[in-house]
């Protein structure tokens, strides 16, 4: 399953221009409704499919059995919490390239899928290569209010992505409020392995919200269980502008569940590594992140350390 992890994200977290339609760009990464579908999406599939099936979603891999070979890791809060990070790394890791990450969205024309939009998002994984995941899904006005020069509209989603020859069922809302010069956006993404059990999930949730120059984007990423939240990790993401390119940097951190810890995520300029600074109960430290064969990654330690995942 560790194949479905190569995509969006939905959500370029890099560089991101989004093409609506005709292939209108827009400036502002992850701004646009379906930029943000896109990367919920993609990350919550691909995350998904690292806990394998619904009925797997509360049983995770022992970090200690997977490193049962690097007798430091027993002893390592960091090297202990590797594989779990490793879980969001992955699902995250197509939206840090300095490459251009696109989504293009037409009317879905494939009688045979019971949706009206056909969103196509391309981007280039942490090894260099192409990504290409396609979702399909129709978007419905459910409210929408003008009083006192507030302006509120709510929508609700479903769909499916295909990854690796895979459908995963997708739900979704979207609410959109602006009053003055203050704009409030809050878009959640939920993926099933199996459309017939509701009661477990994954679920991506964005709040995107602009004030004069100022502006805020938060993910949150739940597991649920037979209803109920079992693990809560928060992503929040920096983006710089250099002249014609945008780099991003997230912040990703553990908030509920037996993964702990924050992690700052960011890639060296010009080389295929990532450097990522840790808290961990109030350890800090830094170790980094190249692409290693057969789709895993090479995690090297200050201590000189390192194993695969």
């Amino acid at each position: 399953m560790k194949k479905l992890f190569y995509v969006v994200m939905i959500l370029a977290l890099a560089a991101t221009t989004v093409l609506v339609g005709c292939n209108t760009p827009t400036n502002s990464a992850l701004s646009s409704a379906t930029d943000v579908y896109g990367m919920g999406a993609v990350s919550t599939v691909r995350l998904l499919g690292s806990n394998m099936s619904a009925s797997a979603l509360g049983t995770f891999a022992s970090v200690k059995a997977a490193t049962s070979d690097n007798s430091a890791a027993q002893s390592d809060p960091v090297k202990e919490q590797a594989e779990k990070f490793n879980e969001y790394f992955t699902a995250l890791d197509s939206f840090l390239g300095d490459d251009i990450v696109s989504t293009t969205t037409r009317e879905n024309t494939d009688t045979a899928i019971p949706y009206e939009t056909e969103m196509t998002v391309k981007g280039k994984d942490f090894n260099g290569n192409d990504v290409k995941y396609v979702m399909y899904y129709t978007e419905t006005l459910v409210k929408e209010e003008t009083e006192d020069g507030e302006r509120e509209k709510e929508y609700t989603l479903e769909g499916i992505m295909k990854v690796d020859g895979a459908d995963y069922f997708l739900t979704g809302e979207r609410s959109f409020e602006t009053e003055d010069d203050e704009t409030e956006n809050e878009i959640k993404i939920r993926a099933y392995a199996d459309k017939n059990d509701l009661s477990s999930y994954i679920e991506m949730e964005q709040e995107h919200s602009v004030e004069a120059d100022e502006t805020e984007k938060e993910y949150s990423y739940g597991i649920y269980v037979n209803g109920e939240l079992t693990e809560e990790t928060s992503v929040k993401f920096e983006t710089e502008r250099n002249k014609d390119r945008e780099k991003t940097e997230y912040e990703l951190e553990f908030i509920s569940g037996e993964a702990k810890g924050k992690y700052k995520v960011k890639k060296e300029t010009g080389k295929d590594v990532m450097k990522v600074e840790y808290e961990i109960d109030k350890d800090k430290g830094e170790f980094s992140i190249t692409p290693h064969e057969g789709g895993k990654y090479l995690y090297t330690f200050s201590d000189g350390s390192s194993f695969t995942l």
